[in-house]
């Protein structure tokens, strides 16, 4: 999908929604993200073959944050064209060893992530690809017909990352901006600390912004490809949305005295109106719980539950 001259979106499957891929055209070519371990070969290698391009012109591919279905086909795109893998230093490790991401979530969410299998970990061994360049805030990145400035936008993970062009005013996003989830969740992720990501979006909304190039198509906004408009409107919703399930979850310990976090979840699931196969909103619970700690306004009794604070 065409969007500029030199900027293309490859639309990468992900059940029923896709994984965004950003391709910069110019001597060279660079990404912003590389989508799942099968997608270069499925979908972002024919797409550039379909342009007249070759995939071993990739020099440069950025990885958004580490979640493999952002960063699990660089290793073949790396192969293929010796490209420089760059991302935050934060989320670095994860997509050197894609295990340690798996592991982490099972240790933190056992109930919602099971713990790898034997294959599972093999996989995840080969699919690791060692970062050339991390990145920080505010570093310059040569894209090669421009240069973006690196955001640090935490909170979906604690290395997230977005691409911002001040010139053409655009600024790639990749899973930062959360709005209200996609229709696969049941809700925003949130991973890193709910503080931070709160802080992200007031962050993104002070930048002079003409185009915002999501990852996915983000709820209410049913585009990955957002104006200046729309770019402040998912940020707002973004904001709006983590205020309403803090309350939320809020008033359901206050009403009930103790609530148990598997049955928040349950119900901030019901509250989105999730199909069962939607993925767990285990991640914003977390961080809310944590955030409503932090606050004083409840206080843990117990492993699993919750009381509201004296």
């Amino acid at each position: 999908m065409k969007i500029t001259e030199d900027i293309h979106l490859v639309k990468c499957p992900l059940q029923s929604i896709f994984t965004g891929v950003y391709v910069v055209l110019g001597d060279r070519i660079s990404l912003f993200d590389a989508g799942m371990p099968a997608s270069p070969e499925s979908t972002i290698f024919p797409y550039l073959k379909s342009l007249g391009r070759d995939p071993s012109e990739i020099s440069l591919v950025i990885a958004s944050h580490g979640h493999d279905d952002h960063f699990g086909g660089i290793k073949t795109i790396k192969e293929k064209s010796g490209a420089i893998v760059a991302a935050h230093t934060d989320d670095a490790a994860y997509i050197e060893d894609p295990t340690k991401l798996w592991i982490d979530l099972n240790r933190r969410f056992p109930a919602y992530h099971l713990k790898p299998t034997a294959d599972e970990l093999s996989e995840g061994e080969k699919m690791g690809v060692k970062v050339d360049r991390l990145l920080e805030d505010g570093m310059i990145v040569d894209l090669g017909t421009f240069k973006a400035r690196v955001v640090h936008a935490p909170g979906h993970t604690k290395g997230s990352i977005c691409l911002y062009d001040e010139e053409r005013k655009i600024i790639f996003t990749g899973d930062s901006v959360q709005g209200r989830g996609t229709v696969l969740q049941s809700g925003p992720l949130i991973y890193g600390e709910l503080d931070e990501y709160l802080g992200s979006m007031e962050r993104l909304k002070s930048l002079d912004l003409d185009t915002m190039l999501l990852d996915h198509e983000y709820l209410p906004m049913n585009s990955a490809v957002l104006g200046r408009v729309e770019a402040l409107k998912i940020l707002e919703e973004s904001i709006k949305c983590v205020g309403e399930i803090s309350k939320f979850i809020l008033d359901k310990i206050n009403s009930s005295h103790m609530a148990e976090f598997f049955y928040l979840v349950d119900e901030v699931k019901a509250l989105h109106g999730a199909n069962p196969a939607s993925m767990s909103p285990c991640s914003i619970v977390d961080a809310v719980l944590k955030s409503l700690e932090k606050r004083q306004l409840i206080k843990r009794s117990g492993l699993d539950r919750w009381i509201r604070a004296p």
